[in-house]
């Protein structure tokens, strides 16, 4: 980073506090606070209406069955797979703490795991 970026994010800086303080100290009337609530809901429903649309293109795929294999694996049994397959460190999983998912979300995590193979 260049000297002159570092003034530019300085200068950013100080104009984002800025703006900060300015509005926990600007002074508010009903007026100002109802055109605000106004903006907010048409923004909510916007936000709505464009989750909906993306929800509607990309529709869920229906998850697929869990082979019988691992319906029959205690929980035990599915960290042990999981901890086999990922303590080589070519298979890496988002979840660090395991102890926080049911056993089915186990069982989908090695099935992925498995297909990924």
């Amino acid at each position: 980073m260049t000297p002159e970026d570092k003034d530019t994010k300085a200068i950013e800086a100080i104009f984002h506090d800025a703006a900060l303080v300015e509005a926990e100290e600007a002074a508010r009337s009903p007026e100002i606070d109802a055109r605000a609530r106004a903006i907010n809901r048409r923004l909510d429903a916007r936000v709505a209406e464009l989750r909906e649309k993306q929800r509607l293109a990309n529709p869920a795929k229906p998850a697929r069955p869990i082979r019988a294999s691992l319906v029959a694996m205690t929980r035990e049994t599915l960290l042990s797979a999981i901890e086999a397959l990922t303590s080589t460190g070519d298979v890496q999983v988002a979840h660090r703490n395991l102890s926080s998912l049911t056993d089915d979300d186990l069982r989908r995590l090695l099935e992925s795991l498995s297909d990924a193979e």
